[in-house]
């Protein structure tokens, strides 16, 4: 979510966050009399402290939901306003394991360690805390074989048979021995390096992940493009400029990237060649130094694999 999409009153917090090179440390109430001294009023700061609770109860409903990524989204506004509420940590913690889980990538590992170590130290006895630092350092980055490499043994398997066969053939016909032998050779020359594709037209609104109808037709081009180069495998990179809160890029390029990869699904291609990932504002296409630019790092990107 991006901060200039966020009320004048979380603005202001923020603000006065951001002026505190401590800010980490600190919670939400050890901050409030520098907030009145900026101008805050007390209205306006009950509304802060209700809007905090209002987002971290939303986080603990998608939380029980399962819906990490949503979870994972009003847990990061929360953290922005008080970074050191030990029920938002541990929910981002606890998302960001629940996303390991079901897509084994190693943001999320590192993210539910990350989250889960802060929690250690607020409230050092946390057994939730210690369970999901242990469980996610100990756990393997892929326990089991993905479709991909299944894919890929599939294919050794059959020539490997195919090869086995053909030696056993061979006495009795040379000549089919050979043409096998050249298929099989050109199928395993080594590919070009797979270059990033820019998917033009992409396109959302400012702090959300919702596709425009633009957008649905350039993809709808792009699934045709999938559907007819069937061997084609690779990731779809969702990226930000560098406006607002790292954290929150992060997961708003995640959220878009997701959103694209859904689409793609929907219209038929098969899921196993295709996953998704969010770099948020670390990759930036152009130098983040005006409007135009700042545009063009807003981008999709699918990379072969």
């Amino acid at each position: 979510m991006n901060p200039s999409q966020l009320p004048h009153h979380l603005q202001s917090i923020l603000a006065v966050r951001k002026s505190r090179p401590d800010s980490a440390q600190v919670s939400l109430p050890q901050i409030k009399s520098l907030a009145i001294d900026s101008g805050v009023l007390p209205e306006e700061w009950n509304q802060i402290v209700g809007d905090l609770e209002d987002y971290i109860d939303r986080g603990l409903t998608y939380l029980s939901q399962k819906n990490y990524p949503d979870a994972i989204e009003e847990f990061a506004v929360a953290e922005a306003i008080d970074p050191t509420r030990v029920e938002v940590l541990l929910g981002l913690a606890q998302a960001h394991e629940g996303l390991w889980w079901n897509q084994r990538r190693a943001h999320h590992k590192r993210q539910g360690i990350l989250y889960a170590e802060r929690v250690l130290t607020f409230e050092p006895k946390s057994k939730q805390a210690v369970q999901i630092v242990t469980e996610l350092k100990n756990a393997p980055f892929r326990p089991w074989i993905s479709p991909r490499m299944q894919w890929q043994l599939a294919k050794t398997a059959f020539w490997l048979l195919l090869l086995g066969g053909l030696g056993w053939m061979g006495y009795q016909n040379r000549a089919l021995l050979e043409k096998s032998m050249q298929k099989l050779y050109t199928k395993t020359q080594k590919l070009p390096e797979k270059e990033k594709k820019r998917l033009e037209n992409i396109l959302f609104q400012t702090g959300s992940a919702q596709l425009t109808p633009q957008s649905k037709v350039e993809l709808d081009k792009f699934a045709e493009y999938l559907k007819n180069e069937a061997e084609i495998r690779g990731e779809i990179g969702g990226h930000t400029d560098n406006s607002g809160i790292p954290g929150m890029n992060q997961q708003i390029s995640e959220l878009r990237a997701k959103a694209v990869y859904d689409y793609l699904i929907s219209k038929g291609i098969a899921s196993a060649r295709l996953r998704y990932r969010g770099y948020g504002d670390s990759q930036p296409a152009f130098p983040n130094d005006s409007e135009l630019n700042r545009a063009r790092n807003r981008r999709i990107e699918f990379k072969e694999e």
